[in-house]
């Protein structure tokens, strides 16, 4: 399910504004850590945001639903793996290893309810966050 388009956002405001970025297109295989094809877009776009000396520092943060592999253990473990191959590939691909963290939070923090398809493909998402911004 594609529920954003690449080109819409302007990711330095967003970022600047509300602390936080949803780039919903980085989609993975199920119960992998590995994003699929269609992610790369979003993930150069990404790597733009983050290559310049004046980009903040951020924690690139993977998120599940509540369906796949059973227990919040194998949850939890998956979105850190998620988070971490995305910080890698942005490092790989030319962002400062010093401006990136990341961490796996599992399902603990729903953006809607797990009782359908379009709540679920919001809750399995990576999210680009400032640390210590508040908004």
């Amino acid at each position: 399910m594609n529920v954003a388009d690449v080109g819409e956002e302007e990711w330095a405001s967003v970022l600047a504004k509300q602390c936080r970025i949803r780039p919903y297109t980085i989609q993975f295989d199920l119960d992998r850590p590995s994003f699929r094809p269609e992610a790369v877009p979003t993930l150069e776009k990404l790597a733009e945001l983050l290559k310049p000396r004046s980009a903040p520092a951020v924690e690139v943060q993977g998120h599940m639903d509540n369906i796949g592999a059973t227990g919040d253990a194998v949850r939890q473990v998956l979105s850190e793996a998620r988070a971490t191959a995305v910080a890698a590939w942005l490092v790989g691909h030319g962002v400062a290893r010093s401006k990136l963290s990341s961490q796996g939070y599992g399902k603990t923090r729903p953006v809607a309810a797990n009782d359908s398809d379009l709540g679920r493909a919001m809750n399995r998402r990576i999210e680009i966050v400032r640390p210590g911004c508040a908004r």
